[in-house]
């Protein structure tokens, strides 16, 4: 990997794991591709099956904050070390992925490289970590606030009856809980929805 390598990775990673991912690129054999944001995933790993003399590939959002793509990227090569070992005889987030990437965070966790605030959530809570990846919501907040996004506001932050908008720019009315999930109403079509206390939303102005 040559300097002008690792300074495009500087682009996109935090500079304190610098050497962690020159390391990946040095033990592994593929090739990153950093593409256009996408709503659903964050990371893909793709898997050379045909040709073994070419290598896999992982695909990263470029659109990400670089603690969050530090980890979504750690997460897929977690999938990459999984193929390697059993190609796809196992679960994609099977045991053992989960042992892996458990290991992976654990020996990050060890090095005390990370702020304070995720450096202590990952040891205190790696299973939490590893069964609900980058998607635990504490997590996600502290990544959000690592990655210069300021605060991070959930349906279950605001107050019944308030109005918010969701990342597309859709306004909603929250109305009671149910259960697990908040019944909210589409201002525009009156369309009711059941969604997660944790989407993350945009509160109106003098709300949050």
């Amino acid at each position: 990997m040559t300097d002008s390598d690792i300074k495009i990775l500087e682009k996109y990673f935090p500079l304190e794991t610098i050497e962690i991912v020159v390391s990946c690129f040095r033990k592994s054999f593929f090739r990153l591709h950093i593409g256009n944001p996408r709503k659903v995933q964050l990371g893909t790993f793709i898997p050379n099956i045909r040709n073994t003399k070419l290598p896999h590939k992982i695909v990263m959002n470029g659109d990400l904050g670089k603690y969050t793509f530090f980890l979504v990227f750690m997460h897929e090569l977690a999938h990459l070390l999984v193929w390697n070992n059993y190609k796809n005889a196992v679960k994609p987030h099977g045991s053992e992925w989960k042992e892996i990437f458990s290991g992976m965070l654990h020996a990050i966790v060890e090095k005390q490289i990370l702020p304070p605030e995720l450096n202590s959530f990952l040891q205190n809570n790696l299973s939490a970590a590893v069964s609900a990846s980058h998607r635990h919501p504490k997590l996600l907040t502290i990544l959000h606030k690592l990655d210069g996004k300021g605060a991070r506001y959930v349906v279950a932050d605001i107050a019944e009856n308030a109005v918010f908008k969701n990342l597309s720019g859709r306004q909603f009315l929250k109305l009671e809980k149910q259960r697990t999930r908040f019944k909210c109403q589409c201002v525009e079509t009156g369309r009711l929805y059941l969604v997660s206390g944790q989407m993350e939303i945009i509160p109106e102005t003098g709300q949050g």
